[in-house]
């Protein structure tokens, strides 16, 4: 039987390349990048030779870069981080409603903590209300997070004129991207969008898990969240992970590289699945395809849980998801599909079918014909 790999939303199958980086980085720079002889000198300077590739595929000064054990981490010390080094500009902010669980749950600490947490509502499409941003920004609003692109949905989100609104009612108010699901996929300039911090991971792109990055704006004021050697310009603390930040910087080299041709890919796989899948009874396409990533699809198969079509499909060789690998074990309807506005009988049909570069048509093809076979059984068994 073979795999068909349609979760790439969770995380994605390691390149090779990435796993050869690695081992050659872990076998060659032992070394601590800390250490004062020339073994860590070594260390240190391929670690610098990473940095730099990330200041340049992000626009951005080297010293900008702060890397992290993943996105989770580069949006708590996003958060939590500038909050706590921050105290007196404010006690106002703002995050959407269906951003991912590693930023909701840093809202709930600080609103724990005094601060005053408020949710920007989306539409049908998962797009933010910009008129109720414009109207919220206020003199204490000190952090507005938002994400480029939904995890369950694939929204894009117009984190460049967000940011510009509320840099127009306060410039003091900083402003956060979650990139974790655009960075590789869409060109990301820091410059362009004007943001003050920006967070990404190399699981979603090909490279390995636990590592990530957080871009923080020179004269951004952020308290580390980990604390011991003062690593990462005294923002992160611990040895760096270097044969997984190399792994991140291949990864993200060759995303560079080919982000017009594998977009253009990926979108005819996404665009063929829901095309031959919107054709079924009682089938509904959430995700908008005119304004969505084509990484991630969205389907509702109303009438059947999405949880019961999930290891019906894996039983045949295909892995989905039904949301958020970070939030589905909560056995919750999806927040994100809730803040759209979709009603409960359809939220409790969706699936994600999310792809990668190493997807083929060809596997687009088998796995909509088993789906519409599984879906056939379902419905006869129910």
């Amino acid at each position: 039987m073979r795999e068909i790999y349609f979760d790439n939303s969770a995380t994605t199958k390691q390149l090779n390349s990435v796993i050869r980086v690695m081992v050659h980085t872990a076998e060659k720079f032992y070394g601590n990048p800390s250490s004062l002889h020339s073994l860590g000198y070594e260390a240190e300077k391929e670690l610098r030779r990473n940095r730099q590739i990330f200041s340049d595929l992000l626009n951005c000064d080297e010293k900008e870069i702060v890397f992290t054990s993943g996105g989770s981490e580069s949006n708590n010390l996003a958060l939590i981080g500038y909050a706590r080094a921050n105290p007196r500009k404010g006690n106002h902010i703002l995050v959407t409603e269906t951003e991912h669980p590693s930023v909701l749950e840093c809202a709930k600490y600080l609103s724990d903590n005094g601060y005053n947490v408020e949710y920007i509502p989306v539409d049908r499409k998962g797009v933010p209300d910009l008129e109720w941003i414009r109207d919220k920004v206020k003199e204490k609003t000190v952090l507005v997070s938002v994400h480029h692109v939904n995890s369950e949905t694939g929204s894009i989100l117009p984190i460049k004129e967000i940011c510009k609104i509320v840099k127009g009612k306060n410039g003091n108010t900083v402003f956060h991207a979650d990139c974790v699901q655009s960075f590789g996929k869409l060109k990301i300039d820091t410059k362009d969008l004007s943001c003050d911090m920006l967070s990404i991971s190399a699981h979603k792109i090909g490279g390995p898990r636990g590592i990530g990055a957080l871009y923080v704006k020179k004269g951004i004021r952020v308290e580390p969240v980990i604390f011991g050697g003062g690593q990462e310009g005294g923002l992160r603390s611990g040895t760096e992970n270097l044969p997984g930040i190399a792994g991140f910087a291949e990864a993200a080299s060759i995303a560079y590289e080919n982000l017009e041709e594998w977009f253009e890919k990926v979108r005819e796989i996404r665009d063929y699945i829901a095309k031959e899948l919107g054709k079924e009874n009682k089938v509904h396409v959430i995700s908008n395809l005119e304004s969505s990533l084509p990484y991630i699809l969205n389907v509702s198969f109303e009438g059947i849980k999405g949880e019961v079509l999930l290891h019906s499909l894996e039983a045949k060789g295909i892995y989905v998801s039904t949301g958020s690998a970070c939030s589905t074990r909560k056995n919750k309807r999806s927040h994100v599909l809730t803040a759209m506005q979709i009603p409960n009988n359809i939220i409790d049909g969706a699936i994600r079918i999310s792809f990668s570069a190493q997807n083929t048509l060809d596997e687009a093809k088998e796995a909509v014909e088993i789906i519409k076979e599984e879906v056939s059984m379902l419905k006869r068994t129910r």
